[in-house]
Formats: C-alpha cells, sequence, structure tokens
C-alpha cells in the first residue's frame, strides 16, 4: 500500500482527504504544520506528498525544496485556490508534479494521485533499468496547425545532428514536450531519455545527483538524451562539471565517469542574460547553444488551444473512467480568449476538473473556473 503524506492546517480539509484516500487503499499521515511536515519527512519519506501552498508557519514551496532535496524523484502534489495558478507555475517549476485548485474535487485528485505515482515509479524504474519510458506527451506535436507547423520544422532540421539545445519557453509552455519530440528524432531515441530539474539540484549532494555511479543522472542517461529543466538555476560547481563532460566526457572526482550525452537545456528566461549577470558560464553557454528553439505561451498559439484541450479531454476522460464527453460549442471562443498564465498545465487542470464534475455528456461554460470565463469574456469586450 502506498504511503501518503497530507500536509494541510485545515483540519476540515485534512480529515475529509483522509477518509477519501484511505478509502483508496492507501496509507495516509497527516502534518498539520510546516514544523509537523519536517518531522515527519524526517521520520520516513512517504510514496507522494500533498501539501496545501499556504501553511500558518511555512509555504508549501519551503516544503517542497525540503522534500526534493531528499528524494528528486518524490512526487508532490500542491492544493492551490484558482487564483493562485502563477504561484502554483512557481512551484512546478520547483519541482512539484501539479496543483489540485480548491474546491476540491476527489475524482481530480484520485487521477492526479494516479498519475503523480506511475511517473515516479517510470522515474525510478529508469534509474535501475536506464531504459527510457515513452511518454504520452510527445503525442502533442502530431497536429498539423501552422504553430506546430513551424516547431516542427526547427525540431526536424535539429533532431537528427548531434547539436546541442537551449529550449526557450514560459512555464508550462511545452518545452519538455518539444525536448521529447528533439530525442524521440534522433539517433538517440532507442536509448534513455532523462530530465533534471535544476531547481531541484542544490548544496553537497547536487553533484552526486547528476554524475554519481549508476543512480546519477548523466550515468542514467548515457548514450541518450538528458535534458537540463531551469538551466540557469545550476550551481557554478554544477556548471563547470556538465563543461567538462562536454569537453572531456569526465568529471574530476568521479570514477566511472565517461559520459556520451547529448544535452538539451530549457529556460524561461534568457541564458545570456544570466551570463552578462555572471550568474551562467559563459563558455558553457557557447556548448549549450549550438541551436536555440522559442516554444510560444498558448496565448500565442490560439489555433493550438482547442487540440490540447482534445488531446487532455481524451486524458481526462479515461483517467475519470467515463463515458464519451465533448466541449459545447460556447466553450471553445472561452478557450480561445482566455490568457491561461499557465499555460498548458493550467488548460489540463481546467480539463480534468470540468470533466469530474459535468453531469452530461457535455462540458460547458459552467463546468469551468468562474475567474476564466470572466476573464474570457472581458478580453472579448478590449477587443472590441
Amino acid at each position: 500500500m502506498k504511503k501518503i503524506l497530507l500536509i494541510d492546517d485545515d483540519m476540515d480539509m485534512c480529515l475529509l482527504l483522509n477518509r477519501f484516500l484511505t478509502r483508496e487503499g492507501y496509507i495516509v499521515t497527516e502534518a498539520h504544520s510546516g514544523k509537523d511536515a519536517m518531522q515527519a519527512l524526517n521520520q520516513s519519506l512517504p510514496d507522494l506528498v500533498i501539501c496545501d501552498l499556504q501553511l500558518g508557519d511555512m509555504e508549501g514551496t519551503a516544503i517542497l525544496k525540503i522534500a526534493k532535496e531528499k528524494k528528486s524523484t518524490l512526487p508532490f502534489i500542491i492544493i492551490t485556490g484558482y487564483s493562485d495558478i502563477l504561484t502554483s507555475m512557481n512551484a512546478i517549476k520547483l519541482g512539484a508534479f501539479d496543483y489540485v485548485a480548491k474546491p476540491l474535487l476527489m475524482e481530480e485528485m484520485k487521477a492526479t494521485i494516479k498519475r503523480a505515482i506511475e511517473a515516479a515509479e517510470k522515474q525510478d524504474d529508469m534509474a535501475r533499468t536506464g531504459k527510457s519510458a515513452a511518454t504520452k506527451q510527445s503525442k502533442h506535436l502530431d497536429a498539423k496547425t501552422t504553430s506546430f507547423n513551424a516547431l516542427n520544422k526547427q525540431i526536424d532540421l535539429v533532431a537528427p545532428t548531434e547539436h546541442n539545445v537551449i529550449i526557450y519557453g514560459e512555464s508550462g509552455s511545452g518545452k519538455e514536450v518539444a525536448a521529447q519530440e528533439i530525442h524521440k528524432r534522433s539517433k538517440r531515441s532507442r536509448k534513455p531519455f532523462v530530465i533534471v530539474n535544476c531547481n531541484t539540484l542544490s548544496g553537497s549532494s547536487e553533484l552526486d545527483m547528476l554524475f554519481a555511479d549508476k543512480q546519477g543522472s548523466f550515468h542514467i542517461a548515457n548514450g541518450g538524451t538528458l535534458l537540463l529543466d531551469d538551466v540557469t538555476m545550476l550551481s557554478p560547481a554544477a556548471q563547470a562539471a556538465v563543461l567538462s563532460v562536454k569537453q572531456t566526457g569526465k568529471v574530476n572526482g568521479y570514477r566511472n565517469a565517461d559520459f556520451d550525452v547529448r544535452i538539451l537545456a530549457s529556460s524561461n528566461e534568457s541564458v545570456w542574460t544570466a551570463v552578462r549577470k555572471r550568474k551562467f558560464s559563459d563558455e558553457l553557454y557557447y556548448t549549450l547553444n549550438d541551436f536555440n528553439i522559442s516554444v510560444p505561451p498558448l496565448r500565442e498559439r490560439k489555433d493550438d488551444i482547442m487540440v490540447f484541450a482534445e488531446h487532455f479531454l481524451k486524458q481526462a476522460i479515461t483517467d475519470a473512467e467515463k463515458e464519451s464527453i465533448s466541449f459545447s460549442a460556447d466553450v471553445i471562443p472561452l478557450f480561445e480568449n482566455y490568457s491561461w498564465p499557465g499555460n498548458l498545465h493550467e488548460l489540463r487542470n481546467v480539463i480534468n476538473k470540468a470533466v469530474v464534475t459535468t453531469k452530461t455528456n457535455e462540458i460547458t461554460p459552467g463546468s469551468l473556473p468562474a475567474e476564466l470565463v470572466t476573464a474570457a469574456k472581458n478580453s472579448v469586450m478590449i477587443k472590441q
């Protein structure tokens, strides 16, 4: 039975979630403060953490950082208000698997937990076997919209080469999907594809997490492709070590470190700006920047919105074990006129919740967050 650590200072919420998760077959431990959460994490690591974004004595993101230091693959789900979408996206940058917006729907929480545990198990299995796991998200780029075609042309151009690539884009815009496609279309496609969230690397264990024998990310990715997500968050020591790998295939202080890895990097800020601020190695920048790709935010890819929406809808129907559901005609203009500050993560979560809440075979504006509907309508009025 999987163990879940539930962190929330709302006793009623804890009681509700505890009862539901226990019925679903999980072993639940509660922590009602940041201090309690630290004690629980120090005693034993759970299989998954569910944490409210705002606690009385500590931010949920602070607990997230500490949990990730203890185990980088520990799945972490944030509970948040819908108005805190951008803060939730920051939590995902820091390593959270996903967020679930209030008011909580138990079926949505159930599906999110299932996805989180499956993803963690795949990561752990890949660490043991060195085999890359196929991802559903790579199918997103099969669409034929104008923006997809432009992105696909860049991916087709660089994928067959051995060039290192920096991928730019806002949080949640699809940088990881683009990286997966580059790997999938490369000569290394049968070898591992490994993602390193540079936000979760810290302290004395940082280099071990990257280069340690057998368990280090570079060992797991050997022969394949490694994505350094949020690359500007690498420490100076890690930057020097990565540069050494690209120049010599080796890292000082690590035995059996003879790496053949293609490196992709992603960032939501200009890496060159980080170089100018002396926060990033200029030599490493030039090494990684053989080629760069920009993934536009969802608000600039209106033709793509319903493509992604239909894809997420199919996934949500499967996860919720429901029959066929479709979007009503009046949902489409709302989706296309909303700005989607959380990009694909926000779109997917909105659809997951709508699938759970709808009592019919159709998702209508009434199934969507009121804030989204209002913002989309206001956007139309401003344009007029």
